[in-house]
């Protein structure tokens, strides 16, 4: 358990769980990777730092069963859409898709 910095695009999960991290004490607010550059040495001396709050927050947090990771329930899940609402992709124009699946 350790410190983490959330970044990327930031586009839908990244900024849900940069959140999540960030008021649970584990770590900064969410960073877009363009602006990752101007807090990334605060973040790494931080996360080194045996007596930073983040890094006892770290350690203190639940992560629950950490032998279950959630893919199989998400995969049971993707099926049961798939077979209840018929899920395609060639439902909507190529131009228009923003995903391979489509609910229809």
């Amino acid at each position: 358990r350790k410190p983490v910095a959330v970044t990327g695009i930031l586009l839908m999960d990244q900024r849900f769980w940069g959140d999540v991290c960030f008021k649970k004490g584990v770590g900064p607010p969410p960073v877009h990777i363009d602006d990752f550059p101007l807090s990334c040495v605060d973040f790494v001396d931080q996360a080194l730092d045996p007596s930073s709050a983040w890094v006892k927050a770290a350690a203190a947090v639940d992560m629950g069963d950490e032998l279950e990771d959630g893919v199989r329930e998400n995969v049971e899940c993707f099926a049961r859409i798939i077979e209840e609402r018929r899920v395609t992709a060639e439902a909507v124009p190529p131009k228009r898709r923003l995903s391979p699946i489509v609910l229809v």
